[in-house]
């Protein structure tokens, strides 16, 4: 199964995600903010990245740029539910010139396995 980085400042969010993928048997690395996803980045080889948009330190744009930058092909899904002045449409729009694939939150647990599955197979 795949190797996978979730990057998420709350946490219930994270751990739901970190849970459903581990019930699929992914391997499930966890970064509480930008900051922390970045350094993760850096030291490990992901085969797939699931960040939100919106996060103290680094963004998830911070994030993708940084991601691209090491890697061009691993995938990226973009998770967000908006934030104090945007909302998730808008944030998900902007992400999409960067990401692989986005999900609004909330969102069930079958569309974000499909999602994964998705972007798993498309970059093998």
């Amino acid at each position: 199964m795949a190797k996978i980085l979730v990057i998420d400042d709350m946490e219930g969010i994270r751990q739901a995600i970190m849970n459903t993928l581990e019930n699929e048997g992914h391997t499930v690395c966890e970064a509480a903010n930008g900051r922390e996803g970045q350094q993760a980045i850096e030291a490990e080889d992901f085969d797939l990245i699931i960040t939100d948009m919106f996060m103290p330190e680094k963004d998830g744009f911070d994030i993708m740029a940084f991601a691209r930058a090491r890697n061009k092909t691993t995938p990226i899904i973009v998770i967000s539910g908006g934030g104090v002045a945007l909302t998730a449409d808008w944030a998900l729009t902007g992400a999409e010139a960067f990401a692989n694939a986005t999900i609004q939150k909330p969102f069930k647990s079958e569309v974000l396995i499909q999602t994964v599955n998705e972007q798993l197979q498309s970059a093998q």
